[in-house]
Formats: structure tokens, C-alpha cells, sequence
């Protein structure tokens, strides 16, 4: 590093510049001048490398550079253009260029390579000249392939892009990356690895050098600060100005883009958004990357999402037209599934938009809306494929892909708008309002299916997405151009959304405010019209003092602000005041009367605390409301009394240790007990300074709210015990802070230091009173700190060390450890908080390596809790080491004096930590084992060894200090605690280069005799067991297997442990290790059989040793020396493997995770033994699952033997536990694949099976708790339907046993909450319609919606009429989740409406309303009011029979149902005292009180829609002789059309009224 005295002064760059020194060395007689200028070039050079020198300072030294270069070379002294023209010159120049890139100047970096490429072409020798190029551009070539080190990708970027344009002509560009690809294979091999990407596809490729750099470059596209470097590289190698010789760039660019797009789908919306723009810049590389893609197309889905994303590229840059896309869509889809599509239709369009991989889905639509102008007429089949799929591209998707979903459709509606206003404008246009209806018709149809996506019974997905969608309708386009005829604002989508601001998610509660609040600008009258009708402020009052949620607390406030803002909203737009300022006083007047009144916190009370709490926060962040400063400072004084006040009551419950257990319950339910009245207090706690922090915000922030604010932050740092609570204050002390020291008043800018100052007086103060983490104190000092203001933060650091290194009491004097004084806690988790927050990340950068020297030292203290709090402040300095270099920064800018010995490295570090416990033991020491919970032998020096190794593990070091701390690290593997061996030889392991392995394992073994204790013979061992494995890793030749066997046979030979069990059990492993990597005609495994037995011979039991940790790996060993060498008898190989549950489950995993390839009959035979003699249900699916590996590798033959050993193996009860469930799918299947195969087995026996599967398939797909028994499920279906798709006698064994519970299985899976499982259905769904296609390459895999749809309009067709169906879709629509065959239905249906009557479920879901886990209840996928709709439609159009016996039962349960509904919609429309707050708490605790309830509870909207649905079956079923005959219909009829009325004459949900009305 330059010395601060070399560096020149921004006045000598500059008159540098301006008359550069090789002007006064006129001849080459002046030696002198010549020195001068020599001893100045240099210190210009030390300018540049100077950490400490500004970037203004940067940019001057590197003018002056470039001007001294340029004057040198032009200059008549031949000496000095000696020295400008000679290649340690260019290497310095290079140096200073790569300096500016460091400091993060690239303009400055620029110029210097500008005169760089100057200086090369003024170069005397070419030949010097190319091998100065060549070399730089492959180092920086290096550093792409493998990525390393990661800050410096950016750099070798640019330079590489620079060097390719500027300086082609001096290299062989192919050449050098040849070279560049040699010298990285190993780091690329890893690079490929951790990008999914198989090393084989890349050297495969004709032009590899070229190839793998440019997938290079697009690997690195992914780190984010070298992204734009990136895509420069990669346009410059695609245009016409960069050619080479043989190499295509852009069909290698194109090739590379389809091998990394398939092994990265989260990386295909980059690639489309910023790669394709970067490569194709014009009209000839499009069609050349289309054609490369179309090309490749028949095996990916991603190369089919990459033409999509060319295709609307090119569509953009207008490439193509709108008119000829939807044939060229059609030819391509022709193509990429070999089947025929219409050409000019939509159909492709719609295959695409209802495809199952979302990001189909998405590019599809992006295609079909872009254009290359916004005025562009849209085309009409646009509008009508786009309605038709608007449910396909609704279907739930992750967070990801719904915020592209609501770009496109942002982008969309705005070109709606400009495109009808353009056509408005073109008066003489032909057909003109058939072209605007279709606009407007769109609007209509895409809004009301928006509306009809956001009612309360939707999952969240669906929800935000089409709330946000009509958020942004309602605040930027409505009710413009064409968008004037839609309705917003009627009654029944107003009623939803007020029933949203009561969501569970607070998102959704957000955005549906907005949107009721955009209404109310453009429509005020009637949204309060709606306000009348639906009274939405009493209700939800009502509700959130009865429940104390804090979801309903949330929506009650935001409705206060909303109501507010609404009448300020009427008094603008009409003459009617519908409320003022004045009412907002009075709300906060009631506010601050109820709390100045309270005594305590109750639980019990009817005033809604925390709603009326969060009302006033929002009604202060409110942009509508602009308030007068006279009322905020009549606001200011009663809420900070109110804020004062509730922190006071809040104290007996927030600021004690264990407040669960203070005490009792204070009502006989025990609803209000400590954790209730701990919440309770918490919310309010934490719902006032959401209040403060708004008022911070506001024009009432003076220095009495700043003085009383922060104060009061500050006494609840200091006192509260509650993790929660103390998170939330420290928020809104840091926002204090923050605005304190922006302030433009003296008075408030001085507060931050007044309360530091009482910070530190509080960590005295609060040394006896310790915690872990010392609650609130850390963040009391990180917010007291502001990382822009260097003294008061250096002051800060230096007090709390000096604290810190304070000598510490004795605890073995006359007070115990707890009642000590030790600052040192609170000091050190101080000083950890500060290295963790990421705002300090610049300033804590430098205090790393005095950090963690600190921390060794708290480390040794003789106090458990100084050593604790070190211990974490290790860590979290660790953490922020540069993973590059590893370590912090280059300079401290904090002087620590307090530390006598900050001068040290943090290898010195790391060693002082490893010394600090003494591997001294005697040669008899009992050898003590990882199981051990002696804590008598656990040495206190042990957390530091741990550190120490973690610190080591962290470091970059060279050779020399490598060997040094490799040293200092062997000598732990004699620690007496096996995870600190087992740790060190971890450390080794990954700290040996590749090329010293082989030998360190060899030495290792060799001297395993010299060892002097049990422990270091064992962590020996242990070190040659992980460089085996890294070994392995990579190819190993015979000859050093067999030379490692002969040394581990020696080895166990001469080691003193050869009896000892743990020191067996590692030899075993690495045995076992060495076995699966042998070839199966070695003789590795029978030499090390013979070796083993010797030792075994000898052997003396020891209970106290680690038997299971042996047994295993002895069974695994003479598992796989069995299958190789037949050297056991099947029965001798079953009694070691079978010994236990936990040995089989390790034998078996080892087995199938082992690379060995060798196979044998032998293998099957012992899992058959096992099988057959086990009777651990534990390991039988293990053993389940192994019969079918060895099925399916040909190592189990169709004999009559095996066939039956394994049916016997079935067993379909309901009793079996659900992984051997799970096991039997797969053998199931199996087994019918040999039953194909092979003559021996009856179709009886094949048809029993069949009945016991489908039985078990349906039950596990019920299993609604563990998603691995339903993935089983779709995994079985898919080999369930491969078999009957190839053996015809299968497929009719099912045609007649089970094919429908198969489809109604299927159809559930469809329905399945879990992404990957409706993705799998999605698939075995499609292949029931594969026979449609023959010949197809793929399947053509719909999202879950259509392929719902697709199944009950194809699949359920088959059985259209029968009476199974029937039952079915009544099972469906009473969601009855039966795990018996159709044939049992009729019993479920009976039981079900016998004990399930509307009444009794009406009263269950009142009783759960407010259950805790509401949230998890919206997330999930099915919509049932949707299905139930669709299955009674189905039920109807396929003219399907109900059994003359459940139409009674039926009947009367729906007649029932019917008045129990009518009776709680009477009980709903009672009137209620809206005015007192002292609601009688028996109606408060009917949750049927308000219709606000009815309508936002999910449960309850379903089952009023479900009964409607079964009476509506009921009257239009066809059979109308017998419905006289029983006179169902009109009795049904009469109870309908009681409860038509009643829904008409109060507010109710639209889809019960939208049922209703269709059966009236």
C-alpha cells in the first residue's frame, strides 16, 4: 500500500494535466529532470492505489495519468518514451485502471483504458504488444469462467468488452479463451454445478471455448452490480462489428441461452427481459435466434417460454405484425406437439394462456397485448381469447408471477384507453362503434370478472391480484373513454369490498380501502348510499371490542379514516356537510376520556381500544385530509396524555420476566387470563407507537412531541421484558432519533445527545439486572447512532469497549453470580447489535478484526455470562467477514485504545482460541464417546475451540499460514469431544488443495500408530473418511483403490484401537466407502472381509461404547461384501441388516444413495429375507421401497417365488400406517409391470388388487395433513395410468373396478392445495387426453382450472346418466369427504344429513368465527362455492339419477336448512342500539348479531349457497312425477322463494342472492 507522503495533491494532478513534467525534460543529457520525472510517474502511480484518496481525487490522478502517457509518448525524449513504451508502464497503467474500477469510478477507469489502447498501438514491438493483450484479456477471461472473485466480475467485464472492441486486432481471441478454459476447468466444472448445468452439454459443443463463455456471461448475469456490464459483453459479441473466424456468436449465444434457460427457470424472466433486448438489436439476429430456438423446441418448456419472449420482442420492435401472429402462434405450437392447429384462429393463443407452467402462461399474454405503439387498435378476438382464459390466468401462482400478471394488464388497460381514444378521434373509420362496443364490452366483462375474484370465500392469491388490478382501474381510469359504462360502484360490490377492510390479510385490508376510497371520489352519492344501507361502522366496532383481534382493530381503524376522508370527499363535491374536523375532535376526545378513566387493562371491555387507537394513526397518514395546524395542536396534548397513559397500564404485564404467569384468569372462562390481558397489553402498546410514528410525521412534531416521544421510547427500552414490545419501540425511537437530527432546531438536534448520555448512565444502572441479550438496551444505542456522523460513533464504540474490558468481580465471593454488577453484558450485546445492523455495514466493515479480538478475549473471562455474550459477538463479527478475502476492512476509522492488544491478526486470533484448552491427557484415558452427557468432562475452554475452528474456516490465508494453523488445528483431532475432532477434521478436509490430498490421506494412515491418545487415533480416522469422500467427488483409477485398501488394511493392523468400537465403526465407513467405488470384479471388497474378521475374531464387547453407530456400518458392510463377493449366506447378511429399525433405514439409504453400479440377485434376496422375517413396521417401507428398486433394475425375475413373497407383502387395510401406504403405490404398479410380463399371475388376483388399491388411493388422497401421502398419490396415478395406457387387460381390469373413484381422486389433486401435487395431477390429467394427440412428442399439460374443467366435461362424461355419477356429484356438492367406494355413498349421504343439518353447522361456524388460524384458512386453493355450483350444473346437464331413497333424505334436509337459514337472516335483520358503546354482552357474544358477520365469514356464505344448491337439484330435477308424488317440489319450492324475499330486503352475499335467483 502507498504511503500517505507519495500521494499528490489534487493541485499537482491538475497542473500535472495541464503541463505534463516531460515538457521540462528537454534532451536526454538531463539526467536529473529525466530522475524527477521517473520518482513522479511512480507517485503517480501510489495516487491511484491510495485506499484513502476521495473519488475526486481518483478522477484528477487518473487525467493526469493519461495526459502523462499520451505527452511521454509524443515526446522527443527518447528516454521517456522508453519508459512510456515498455510493458511494466502498460502493466501499471492497467493497475491504475483496475484501481478506479475497485474505487467504483468507471468513467475515470475508461479513460485510462482508452489510453491504454493508445499506448498498445504505439508499442515498438507488436509481438509485445499481443502477448500484454492476450495476457489481461485471460486473466479477466479466468475470472468470468469461474466467477471468482465475485467483486471483481464487473471489471473483468468492461475490460473484456473494451479489449474485444478496442484491441481485436492484437490477440486470437479463441486462443486466449482456450487457454483462459484450461486453466478454470475445475472452478467451470463447479460453476456449471451450482446453475444446474451438466459440464457434458458444454464440451460437447463445436465451438467450446466460445461457448462456454458466453454462458459464463450469462451466469453472471444473475449478480446484480454486474449485470449491465454483462449484457454490453454479450450485444457486443452479437453484432455485425465482432466476428471470428468459424464461430457463429449468435447461434452460440442462442445455443447457450437454451442450455441455461432449461437447467434455470427462475432465470427465464431475466433472460427475456434483459438478455433478448441485448442481443437482438436488429431484424437479421431476430430471425436468426427464432429459427436457432424453433429449431431446438422439441424437448423443453423453457426453449418454448424464450420464443415467446422473441416473439413479443419482435412484435414490439414490429418484426412481425398482429396479424399474421396468431398463425405463426398456431405453426409453432404444430410444431413444438405435433398436432394440428386452424391457421388465423386463437386457439394456440388459448392453449398457451391455459398452460400449466405460469410462465407460459405469462409470456403467452405479454404476446398477445404488446404492440409497438400504444395507440394501436387492439383486435377483437384479442378481447374474446383473452375472456375466455381470464380464469386460467387468474389460477393461483406465486407472488412472483402475479406482479408480471398485473404489469401486463396495467400495460393493457392503459393501451385500451389511448387505442379508444385514437379510434374516437378517426371519425371515418369503417365499422367504427362495432369496434368501440367491443372495447366497451371487454371493460364490462374484465371488470365483473375482477368483482366476482374478490369475494370473501376466494383464496388470497386470486384476491390481491384482481384487488390490486381494480385499485389501479378505479385510481387511473375510471370511468374514462372506455371504461365509462362500467359499474363500480354498485351496491353489492361495495358491500365486498367493506367486507374486505375485515380480511385476515392486511394487505388485502389496505388495498380495499383505497379502492372504496376511489369510488367515493368519483361516485360520493352512491357510496354513501351504500354506507347506510350497510352500516359498516357499528358492526365492526361491535366486532373488534368483542373479539380483540387485530385484524378486526386494523379494520376498524382504516374505516375510521376512510369515513373521514369520505366526508371530507361529500363536502367537496356536494353542498351537503357530511361531517368536518369537528367529529374527529370528538373521536379524539372519546379516546383520550376512555383511557384518562381506565383503571387497568381489561380485557373484557366493550370500547374498541385498538381500533380507535389505529383510527387516529391512520386519519394522521391520511393524504386526503389536510388539517389545519390549530387542530393538530388541539390533538397534540390529549394524545401523548392517551400514549402516556396506556404505556403506564401496559407496565404490570410488558415489563416483567414471566407475565404468562403473574396471575390467574379473571373471568370463570378463562378468556381473560395473563397471556390474554399480555396480548392485550402488547397490541395497545404497539398500536400507540404506530400513532407516534405518524405523528412524527406530521406538522404537530415540534420539541415537546419530539422531547415527549423520544423520552417515553427511551424509560420503555430500559424497562420492558418483552421481545415484541421492545422490537416495536425501537422502531419508533429510531424514527425519532432520525428526525431529531434532521431537524433545522438547535433544541430538538440536541436531544439525541442529552439521551445519550442517560443511555450509558442506564447500562450502569441496569448491571445487575441481566439478560441474554439485555432486552432493550442494543436498540436504545443503535438508534441513538447515525452512521453519517463519524465522532459521536467512534465516541459511542470506544465507551462501550472500554466497558466492556472492565475487569469483572469474582462470583465466588459473598454474592451469587446473578446479584454481580456486569455492564460488560449490556456493553457486549451493545456492540453486537451495532456489527448486525446493516445501516452501520460501512462504518462496523473496519471494526471486524478488533471486534473479534474483543470477543476472544470475553471469551476467557471466568463468568458464564461475559463468556456468552462474547461468544455472540464473535459470531456475529464472523458473519461479516468479506467472503473473498476474509476479512473486514482495509482501515479502522475507530481508534479502540481500550484493546491492549488490537494489533493482532485474526489467524493470531483464531490460534489464541485453540490454545485455550489443554490436550494433555494421560495414555489411559478412557476413550470418551460423542454420546457422553458428562458435563463434569465438558472443559470450559470448549466454546472457544468451536470458535476458533469457525473463525479458521472463514479465512483466506496463503501457504505459509495455511501449513502454520493446519498444524495448530491437527493437533484438536485429540480433543476428548467428538465434535470438536469430528470439526477440525471437517476443517482439514475442505482447507487440503486437491493436488495434497491423496498424500494427507496416505500419511495420515501411515502414521495412525504414532498416535498418542484413543481420541487422536479416532480424529485421524475421521480426517481420511472426509478426504475419501472429496476424492470421490471426482474419478479415482484403480490403482490408488487398491494402494488405499492395502493401507487401511495396515492401518488396522497397527493401530493401538483395533478393539475399539467408535474407531470399527469409522474404519467400517470408510470401508464402505471404498467398496462403492469399486468396480464389481475387485478384489478391494474380499481383502478387506479377511482384514475386518481378523479384528473381529479379537473382538470384546463393551456396553458403554457407541453399539449403534457400529451395528450400522458393520450391516452395511457385510451388505455390500455380500452382493460383491457372495462370501455370506442370504440368511447371515438378513441377520446383521435386520437387526433393528434404525439399521435397516441407514443400510438400505446408504445403499441407494452409493455410487456403486455393481448389481446382484444377492441384493434382492436380502431385502426379501428382511422382508419376510421383519415384523418392524418402522423399516417395512424402507424395505417396500427397495423391492421396488430392485424390480424396476431388472434384479427381481417373474418367478412364482418372488411374485408371491411380494404380493404377500400387500396388505390394503386401513389399519397400516401411511408409509407403508406410500411404499405399497410404487410396488403395486411394479408388480403389475411383471404381471404384464409374465403369465403366472390370475386377473382375479390382478382384479383384487386393483379394488384394494383404488380403495387405498382414495383414502391416502383424503389425507389432508401431510402432502409426501398425497404426492404418493399423484405419483401412483401416474404409473397407474402408464399401465393402462399399454396393456388393454389392465385398462379394462379398471374400466369396471374403480375408474371413477380414480377420476374423482384425480379431480381432488386438481383441487389440492399444494402447488407441486395440482402440477403432477395437471400432468396425469393430461395424459388421459393424450389419445387425442398420437403421435404428439408432448403433452400438453393445462393449469390446474382447465384441467378441472377438461376432466368433468371428458372424463366424468363416461359414466353421464348412471347413478354413480349422481352420487357423486351430490357427495361433491354436500362436500362430504368420503374414503368408501361409490357403492357405500348412499349410507355416507344418509349419515351426513342425518348428523349434519344446516342448524347445527350454522351454530359450529358461530362458534369458530374468530379461530386464530383465519389467515391459513383464505390461503387455501379451492373455491367451494364455485365447485358446488359447477357439480350441480354437471349433475343436471348430464342427466345423472339420485337414488329414490336419498331424495327424501335429501329433501328434508334442504327444507330444514332452508328455514334454519331464514330463521338467522330474521335474527340478523333485528335491530340493535347503534349508539351505545355498553353493548349487553349476551349480544356480543352471539356472533350472529350483525349481518356484517353473515357476510364476511366464508364458512357460513358456503353453507347457505350449499343448501340453496340441493333445493334447487330438488325442484329441477326431471323426474317430476315422483317429486309430485312426495310433494317435494313445492314444499322446497315454498321454503325458496320465503328466502328470495328475505335476501331482498337485506344486505346479504351476492352469490347467495345470484342462487337464488337463478332457481326463482
Amino acid at each position: 500500500m502507498a504511503s500517505a507522503g507519495n500521494v499528490l495533491s489534487i493541485e499537482q494532478l491538475n497542473q500535472l494535466s495541464r503541463k505534463p513534467y516531460s515538457v521540462h525534460a528537454g534532451s536526454d543529457d538531463d539526467v536529473d529532470a529525466i530522475e524527477g520525472s521517473k520518482k513522479l510517474w511512480m507517485r503517480l502511480i501510489d495516487t491511484v492505489h491510495n485506499p484513502t484518496v476521495s473519488d475526486k481525487h481518483m478522477t484528477a490522478a487518473c487525467n493526469a495519468i493519461c495526459f502523462t502517457i499520451r505527452a511521454n509518448v509524443l515526446s522527443s525524449n527518447e528516454t521517456l518514451r522508453e519508459l512510456a513504451l515498455c510493458a511494466k508502464t502498460w502493466h501499471q497503467t492497467f493497475g491504475a485502471a483496475r484501481s478506479a474500477f475497485s474505487a467504483g469510478k468507471n468513467k475515470p477507469a475508461l479513460q485510462v483504458l482508452e489510453t491504454l489502447a493508445y499506448l498498445t498501438g504505439e508499442l515498438p514491438d507488436r509481438h509485445d504488444a499481443i502477448r500484454l493483450v492476450e495476457s489481461t484479456v485471460r486473466d479477466m477471461a479466468e475470472i468470468v469462467y469461474t466467477q471468482q472473485p465475485n467483486k471483481h466480475l464487473k471489471e473483468a467485464c468492461i475490460v473484456l468488452y473494451f479489449f474485444l472492441r478496442k484491441l481485436s486486432d492484437f490477440m486470437s481471441a479463441t486462443v486466449v479463451l482456450e487457454s483462459a478454459l484450461r486453466n478454470s476447468q475445475s472452478a467451470f466444472s463447479r460453476v456449471c454445478a451450482s446453475s444446474n448445468i451438466a459440464l457434458a452439454k458444454v464440451t460437447q459443443e463445436k465451438s467450446e471455448p466460445w461457448f462456454s463463455f458466453v454462458l459464463s456471461i450469462l451466469m453472471v448475469t444473475k449478480v446484480a452490480e454486474s449485470k449491465s456490464a454483462t449484457l454490453k459483453l454479450l450485444s457486443l459479441l452479437c453484432t455485425d462489428k465482432f466476428a471470428i473466424r468459424d464461430v457463429d456468436l449468435v447461434s452460440t449465444t442462442s445455443k447457450a441461452i437454451d442450455v441455461y434457460s432449461a437447467a434455470n427457470d427462475n432465470a427465464l424472466e431475466d433472460i427475456i427481459r434483459e438478455v433478448l433486448p441485448a442481443v437482438l438489436t436488429n431484424s437479421t439476429q431476430y430471425h436468426i435466434f427464432l429459427r436457432k430456438q424453433l429449431d431446438s423446441s422439441g424437448s423443453k418448456i423453457s426453449t418454448l417460454v424464450v420464443i415467446l419472449g422473441i416473439l413479443s420482442f419482435g412484435k414490439v420492435r414490429n418484426y412481425i405484425t398482429e396479424d399474421e401472429l396468431p398463425s405463426l402462434v398456431n405453426d409453432i405450437l404444430s410444431g413444438f406437439f405435433a398436432f394440428s392447429l386452424k391457421s388465423e384462429t386463437f386457439v394456440g393463443f388459448e392453449t398457451l394462456l391455459s398452460h400449466a407452467i405460469p410462465s407460459v402462461r405469462l409470456r403467452a399474454l405479454d404476446l398477445l397485448v404488446a404492440s409497438k405503439s400504444p395507440n394501436a387498435s387492439i383486435h377483437p378476438e384479442t378481447f374474446r381469447c383473452l375472456i375466455r382464459v381470464l380464469p386460467n390466468l387468474h389460477d393461483d401462482t406465486d407472488a412472483f408471477h402475479r406482479g408480471e400478471l398485473f404489469s401486463v394488464f396495467r400495460r393493457f388497460l392503459i393501451r385500451i384507453q389511448q387505442s379508444h381514444r385514437m379510434l374516437n378521434k378517426d371519425q371515418a373509420k369503417d365499422n367504427l362503434n362495432d369496434m368501440l362496443r367491443e372495447y366497451t364490452t371487454f371493460c364490462s366483462r374484465y371488470c365483473a370478472f375482477l368483482k366476482s375474484e374478490v369475494l370473501v370465500h376466494i383464496s388470497y392469491g386470486r384476491h390481491i391480484l384482481s384487488l390490486d388490478l381494480l385499485n389501479f382501474i378505479s385510481e387511473q381510469i375510471w370511468p374514462q373513454e372506455a371504461f365509462a359504462t362500467v359499474s363500480l360502484s354498485d351496491e353489492d360490490f361495495l358491500a365486498t369490498l367493506f367486507r374486505l377492510v375485515l380480511d385476515p390479510y392486511d394487505d388485502i385490508r389496505a388495498v380495499s380501502t383505497n379502492v372504496l376510497l376511489n369510488i367515493a371520489n368519483v361516485r360520493s352519492v352512491d357510496f354513501n348510499l351504500a354506507l347506510e344501507r350497510t352500516n359498516p361502522m357499528t358492526s365492526t366496532s361491535q366486532l373488534a371490542a368483542a373479539t380483540n383481534r387485530a385484524d378486526h382493530a386494523d379494520a376498524l381503524g382504516r374505516l375510521i379514516a376512510l369515513l373521514q376522508e369520505n366526508s371530507v370527499i361529500s363536502r367537496r363535491t356536494t353542498s351537503e356537510d357530511k361531517g368536518s374536523f369537528l367529529d374527529l375532535q370528538e373521536q379524539v376526545t372519546a379516546l383520550s376520556a376512555y383511557i384518562q378513566g381506565a383503571n387497568n387493562l381489561d380485557v373484557t371491555i366493550t370500547y374498541p381500544l385498538h381500533g380507535s387507537i389505529l383510527g387516529m394513526r391512520y386519519l394522521l397518514e391520511s393524504s386526503t385530509l389536510n388539517y389545519p395546524s390549530t387542530t393538530m395542536a388541539m390533538w397534540k396534548e390529549p394524545l401523548l396524555v392517551a400514549c402516556q397513559k396506556i404505556w403506564t397500564l401496559s407496565q404490570p404485564h410488558l415489563c416483567v420476566d414471566s407475565p404468562e404467569v403473574e396471575e390467574d384468569a379473571t373471568d370463570e372462562l378463562g378468556s381473560s387470563g395473563p397471556k390474554d390481558l399480555l396480548a392485550y397489553a402488547w397490541r395497545a402498546l404497539r398500536d400507540v407507537h404506530l400513532m407516534m410514528q405518524a405523528m412524527l410525521d406530521t406538522s404537530m412534531a415540534d420539541h415537546a412531541v419530539f422531547s415527549t416521544i423520544g423520552r417515553m421510547c427511551f424509560d420503555q427500552l430500559a424497562l420492558l421484558r418483552h421481545r415484541g414490545a421492545f422490537s416495536t419501540v425501537a422502531q419508533s425511537f429510531v424514527l425519532c432519533c432520525q428526525k431529531c437530527r434532521s431537524s433545522d432546531d438547535p433544541d430538538v438536534q440536541s436531544l439525541t445527545s442529552q439521551w445519550f448520555g442517560s443511555a450509558l448512565a442506564e447500562l450502569q444502572k441496569q448491571a445487575d439486572r441481566l439478560t441474554r441479550r439485555s432486552a432493550g438496551l442494543p436498540a436504545m444505542f443503535t438508534a441513538l447512532l447515525d452512521p453519517h456522523d463519524d465522532h459521536k460513533f467512534s465516541l459511542c464504540v470506544q465507551e462501550l469497549v472500554q466497558i466492556a474490558v472492565q475487569l469483572a468481580p469474582d462470583p465466588r465471593g459473598a454474592e451469587a453470580e446473578d446479584k454481580l454488577r456486569l455492564p460488560q453484558v449490556h456493553a457486549l450485546n451493545c456492540l453486537k447489535d451495532i456489527m448486525t445492523t446493516s445501516r452501520f455495514r460501512i462504518r462496523t466493515a473496519p471494526l471486524v478484526v478488533p471486534m473479534v479480538d474483543l470477543a476472544a478475549q470475553c471469551m476467557s473471562s471466568h463468568i458464564w455470562a461475559i463468556k456468552n455474550c462474547g461468544l455472540m459477538l464473535l459470531r456475529a463479527s464472523i458473519n461479516r467477514l468479506d467472503p473473498d478475502t476474509g476479512v473486514g476492512g482495509s482501515k479502522a476509522d475507530v481508534n479502540i485504545r481500550a484493546l491492549s492488544d488490537s494489533g493482532r491478526q485474526l489467524s493470531d486470533v483464531a490460534l489464541s482460541l485453540l490454545s485455550s484448552w489443554s490436550l494433555e491427557t494421560s495414555a489411559s484415558e478412557e476413550f470418551v464417546q460423542a454420546y457422553s452427557q458428562d458435563g463434569n468432562r465438558i472443559d470450559d475452554g470448549n466454546e472457544a475451540v468451536f470458535a476458533g475452528l469457525d473463525l479458521i474456516g472463514r479465512l483466506y490465508l496463503n501457504k505459509d499460514e495455511r501449513l502454520s494453523v493446519r498444524d495448530t488445528v491437527a493437533r484438536q483431532l485429540g480433543s476428548h469431544l467428538w465434535h470438536i475432532r469430528a470439526q477440525a477434521a471437517r476443517l482439514l478436509t475442505t482447507t487440503t488443495p486437491q493436488d495434497e490430498q491423496i498424500a494427507v490421506v496416505q500419511e495420515m494412515l501411515r502414521r495412525l500408530n504414532k498416535s498418542s491418545s484413543l481420541n487422536e487415533c479416532h480424529g485421524k480416522m475421521l480426517v481420511v473418511r472426509g478426504l475419501l469422500t472429496s476424492l470421490q467427488e471426482g474419478p479415482i483409477s484403480l490403482e490408488f483403490l487398491s494402494s488405499f485398501a492395502q493401507s487401511l488394511v495396515e492401518a488396522s493392523c497397527a493401530a493401538p484401537v483395533a478393539l475399539n468400537k467408535t474407531f470399527l465403526a469409522t474404519w467400517l465407513e470408510i470401508a464402505n466407502q471404498l467398496i462403492s467405488s469399486t468396480p464389481a470384479n475387485s478384489t478391494i471388497p474380499a481383502r478387506l472381509y479377511e482384514t475386518f474378521s481378523k479384528q473381529l475374531n479379537g473382538f470384546s464387547s463393551d456396553d458403554d461404547q457407541p453399539v449403534a453407530l457400529y451395528d450400522r456400518a458393520l450391516a452395511y458392510f457385510m451388505l455390500q461384501v455380500h452382493v460383491l463377493t457372495g462370501s455370506l449366506t442370504h440368511d447371515q447378511a438378513a441377520r446383521y441388516v435386520g437387526k433393528d429399525n434404525d439399521t435397516i433405514a441407514y443400510v438400505f439409504e446408504q445403499r441407494q444413495s452409493s455410487k456403486s453400479t455393481a448389481q446382484s440377485r444377492r441384493y434382492f434376496n436380502v431385502v426379501k429375507e428382511v422382508l419376510q422375517s421383519t415384523e418392524m413396521a418402522q423399516a417395512r417401507p424402507i424395505l417396500l421401497k427397495r423391492a421396488v428398486t430392485c424390480i424396476n433394475s431388472g434384479l427381481a425375475l417373474p418367478d412364482t417365488t418372488d411374485f408371491t413373497t411380494l404380493i404377500d407383502a400387500l396388505q390394503f387395510e386401513q389399519s397400516i400406517s401411511r408409509d407403508i401406504m406410500i411404499a405399497q403405490f410404487s410396488l403395486y404398479t411394479a408388480l403389475c409391470k411383471i404381471a404384464m410380463q409374465w403369465n403366472g399371475v390370475t386377473t382375479n388376483r390382478l382384479r383384487e388388487l386393483s379394488i384394494g388399491f383404488c380403495r387405498h388411493l382414495k383414502f391416502a388422497a383424503a389425507d389432508d395433513t401431510e402432502e409426501p401421502t398425497r404426492c404418493a398419490v399423484v405419483e401412483a396415478l401416474q404409473q397407474w395410468q402408464d399401465l393402462a395406457l399399454l396393456d388393454d387387460m389392465f385398462n379394462a381390469i379398471f374400466e369396471s373396478h374403480g375408474k371413477l373413484e380414480v377420476f374423482s381422486v384425480l379431480y381432488d389433486l386438481l383441487n389440492d392445495d399444494d402447488d407441486e401435487i395440482r402440477g403432477k395431477a395437471g400432468e396425469v390429467a393430461a395424459a388421459f387426453h393424450q389419445s387425442n394427440m398420437r403421435g404428439s412428442r408432448r403433452k400438453i399439460v393445462l393449469c390446474a382450472f382447465a384441467a378441472r374443467q377438461r376432466l368433468r366435461d371428458h372424463g366424468f362424461r363416461a359414466f353421464m346418466g348412471t347413478e354413480m355419477l349422481g352420487l357423486e356429484c351430490v357427495r361433491r356438492i354436500l362436500n362430504i369427504r368420503s374414503k368408501e367406494s361409490p357403492m357405500q355413498m348412499k349410507k355416507e349421504v344418509v349419515r351426513y344429513c342425518q348428523h349434519n343439518t344446516i342448524e347445527k353447522q350454522i351454530l359450529g361456524v358461530m362458534a369458530a368465527a374468530n379461530d386464530l388460524f383465519a389467515e391459513e384458512k383464505q390461503n387455501l386453493y379451492i373455491d367451494e362455492i364455485v365447485e358446488l355450483k359447477v357439480w350441480a350444473r354437471v349433475l343436471t346437464d348430464m342427466q345423472c339419477r339420485i337414488p329414490d331413497e336419498l331424495v327424501k333424505v335429501l329433501s328434508k334436509w334442504a327444507d330444514d336448512g332452508l328455514r334454519s337459514a331464514h330463521n338467522l337472516l330474521e335474527k340478523v335483520n333485528g335491530k340493535l342500539d347503534q349508539n351505545n358503546w355498553e353493548v349487553e354482552a349476551a349480544v356480543l357474544a352471539d356472533k350472529t348479531a350483525t349481518d356484517l358477520n353473515i357476510s364476511f365469514t366464508p364458512e357460513l356464505e358456503i353453507l347457505l349457497v350449499r343448501v340453496v344448491a340441493i333445493a334447487g337439484i330438488l325442484v329441477q330435477s326431471g323426474d317430476s312425477q315422483r317429486q309430485e308424488q312426495d310433494g317435494v317440489a313445492s314444499k322446497v319450492l315454498v321454503s325458496l322463494q320465503k328466502l328470495h324475499e328475505k335476501c331482498g330486503s337485506m344486505s346479504v352475499p351476492a352469490s347467495l342472492r345470484e342462487s337464488l335467483h337463478l332457481i326463482i
